[in-house]
């Protein structure tokens, strides 16, 4: 896999004054980790953003390059994200070392279509993805591929099904679906029977509330009754 390259460079002042700063001139502030130990980074933002529109697959690994030219090797450990507006505000990352192992996560690419879908009408359901995997900087893929060509309604795909490119290990449970075909009179009929056990779960709650209602009526009215004689006896002492 061929690494993208990001220029970046060292920062002496931190915290969240300066980080405002450096947002407001169009810079990122971030921190690139190595064995208990971090350095303070600035990079820019257009050139960060570029790269996450332009390189295949998702961004996870790239060659960190300063102002002297020389370069790390990084992964993109941890991107903090705005909650409103969505852009990138700080990045972490991973450095590694070319000889070593690791682990991280990459997306999961389908492969052509689904005869259940093209032939039956089916609809497709990607339930996993990204998957993690384990191997050393230079074998990292850009993505695993899934060929789901032949893949039936009512049927599903499998972590299993998916070939691992040479010298990577894939972690993830084989058992676990990443894709289906899902038969649309099947999606209707379980909608129809959650609606189904919804009303009859409604109309139990309101026989129980119309049961509650008359035996509380009938109780209201034998206690009422049975004061009736003790307001006769009163009144007719008070006649007296």
């Amino acid at each position: 896999m061929k690494l993208a390259t990001l220029n970046v460079e060292t920062r002496e002042q931190t915290g969240k004054g300066a980080a405002r700063s450096l947002r407001r001139e169009g810079t990122l502030p971030a921190v690139i980790y190595r064995a208990g130990e971090s350095t303070s980074l600035m990079i820019n933002e257009k050139e960060l953003m570029g790269l996450y529109r332009n390189v295949v697959g998702r961004l996870s690994m790239l060659n960190l390059q300063f102002k002297d030219k020389s370069t790390r090797m990084a992964i993109v450990k941890k991107c903090q994200v705005h909650p409103v507006y969505g852009n990138i505000l700080h990045v972490d990352f991973q450095e590694v070392a070319a000889d070593e192992e690791m682990t991280l996560f990459v997306s999961v690419s389908l492969v052509g279509e689904a005869i259940g879908v093209k032939r039956d009408a089916g609809i497709l359901e990607q339930q996993l993805r990204q998957m993690e995997i384990r191997c050393i900087p230079a074998n990292v893929p850009a993505h695993l591929d899934l060929d789901i060509t032949e893949l039936e309604a009512g049927h599903s795909l499998h972590v299993s099904d998916i070939t691992a490119p040479e010298g990577v290990s894939i972690l993830a449970d084989p058992k676990e679906v990443v894709v289906a075909v899902v038969i649309p009179a099947l999606v209707e009929e379980e909608v129809e029977e959650e609606v189904e056990e919804g009303e009859e779960g409604a109309e139990a709650a309101e026989g129980e509330e119309g049961a509650e209602g008359a035996e509380g009526a009938e109780a209201k009215e034998g206690a009422e009754g049975k004061e009736e004689p003790a307001e006769k006896k009163k009144k007719k002492k008070e006649e007296k």
